[in-house]
């Protein structure tokens, strides 16, 4: 009796321990899903300048990556009648260069599902997508 009084008071202590021990959320998974939500509701100047060196970018490029993300949201419209969600998944980081591998799954209207890799750096206090 003494024993499984024991085990009882063990897993009692146990279970604070592990609600104690939370993880923060990942900030580049974060920030990836944030740019893509963006992309999906149509703000694709703010999905352009959450890339890496976007400041650089001479207008004229902007303009045409701006096209061709709208270009990209007909064709899967046309092909899988749209992009119904992203969920992010998992990140990988690298410590050392200050960059991460964001993984995020698309789910399309026709019940398609991608899973793709967002390369993101952190640079000025924030994630931005390579």
């Amino acid at each position: 009796m003494r024993s499984f009084l024991v085990a009882i008071m063990m897993a009692v202590a146990m279970s604070f321990v592990a609600c104690g021990q939370r993880e923060k959320p990942d900030e580049a998974l974060i920030a990836a899903h944030q740019y893509y939500d963006s992309l999906l509701a149509g703000k694709y100047s703010y999905f352009i300048r959450a890339t890496y060196l976007a400041d650089t970018i001479p207008d004229s490029y902007r303009e045409q990556l701006e096209t061709n993300l709208k270009m990209f949201i007909g064709r899967m419209k046309d092909e899988h009648k749209g992009i119904c969600g992203v969920r992010p998944l998992s990140c990988v980081h690298d410590t050392a260069s200050q960059s991460a591998n964001a993984f995020l799954l698309l789910t399309f209207c026709d019940s398609m599902k991608e899973e793709v890799v967002i390369p993101m750096v952190y640079r000025r206090g924030r994630w931005l997508m390579k």
